[in-house]
């Protein structure tokens, strides 16, 4: 073995040991959480609400009731029963204007950094049945929702309000007293209008779930752990015990000084000096990471990299 096989040697070693094959790596369970916090649709929850408390002011607000400066006894046209359809068929329309590919896919963008992350943390070994765990929550979010009760009303007790809202008994004509009963009848309309459209945006994002653990980059991650898993097995099949050589080791040291980090920094594993030593390294070829699709953003794309060889690729000209 010469000088420049012992680096490289010794290199890859410890790239296995402190990067691949962590031994303090979390459970597979815990990683998939990690990366499901990222997974939100809280934008389009967000749209929906304002939404729907729009269109609820501008069918169903208190001056909907008024006339020549107060509340009308007898219903208004405004607030007839069909008004109930009318909404919904407004809020379905923009449940159908809601881009649904482009925020599934920024919800992609959060889970690849999100997996990137995660594999620095706690090496390979764990990240493919992770990624099985995390479809199937994903999947799993919104299953049951519509067994859990609603606080709603009736249709019956909505018509039933309607009905006692649109007679006027000769009585409340005298004492003009129907009031009570049109906005007893525009609350409970506006109850049931909240529940019926909670109902469809939940539906809507029950799909948006469905839809997301349906994508691509799972198969693909999935297939790029597989990989990266046979590649530290010839990886550490081809790894050698390096011979005694002070010199080249202190040489090896000053380039790779993971034992100066973890003399100098306090709670530091040599695991996490390695890392700080590889991402300085790293820094020093960002241009050609760039190039490589290694680093989009700024942000490091080598476990997440479309062809896993390339992690290869990387160590060597890192070691070269």
């Amino acid at each position: 073995m010469d000088r420049q096989e012992y680096l490289v040697n010794r290199f890859k070693g410890d790239f296995l040991q402190y990067c691949l094959l962590q031994k303090d790596s979390h459970p597979a369970s815990q990683i998939a959480e990690a990366i499901y916090a990222t997974v939100e649709f809280d934008a389009i929850s967000e749209a929906c609400d304002k939404e729907l408390e729009r269109l609820i002011e501008q069918h169903l607000s208190l001056d909907k009731l008024y006339v020549d400066g107060k509340i009308s006894n007898a219903l208004l046209e405004n607030m007839e029963y069909d008004v109930k359809r009318e909404i919904a068929v407004q809020y379905r329309s923009f449940l159908d204007s809601l881009p649904v590919a482009q925020n599934i896919q920024s919800v992609v963008v959060k889970i690849e950094r999100a997996v990137e992350l995660e594999a620095w943390s706690n090496g390979i070994v764990n990240m493919q049945g992770a990624i099985e765990l995390l479809v199937k929550r994903i999947a799993q979010t919104l299953k049951g929702w519509n067994d859990i009760p609603k606080t709603s009303i009736s249709e019956r007790e909505l018509i039933e309000k309607y009905v006692e809202a649109k007679d006027v008994t000769l009585l409340e004509k005298i004492q003009g007293d129907n009031i009570d009963d049109i906005v007893q009848y525009r609350n409970a309309l506006i109850l049931y209008l909240r529940a019926e459209c909670e109902n469809l945006r939940y539906q809507r994002l029950e799909n948006l779930y469905i839809a997301l653990s349906e994508h691509e980059i799972f198969a693909r991650l999935k297939s790029n752990f597989a990989t990266l898993a046979q590649y530290a097995q010839s990886l550490e099949a081809s790894t050698v015990d390096c011979p005694q050589c002070d010199e080249w080791e202190r040489e090896y040291n000053k380039y790779v000084p993971t034992a100066f980090f973890q003399r100098n920094v306090a709670r530091i594993s040599a695991e996490k000096a390695f890392q700080m030593t590889l991402l300085y390294l790293l820094a020093q070829h960002e241009q050609w990471l760039t190039e490589h699709g290694m680093l989009v953003n700024g942000e490091l794309k080598i476990y997440t990299h479309p062809d896993p060889s390339a992690l290869d690729t990387i160590l060597n000209k890192l070691i070269g």
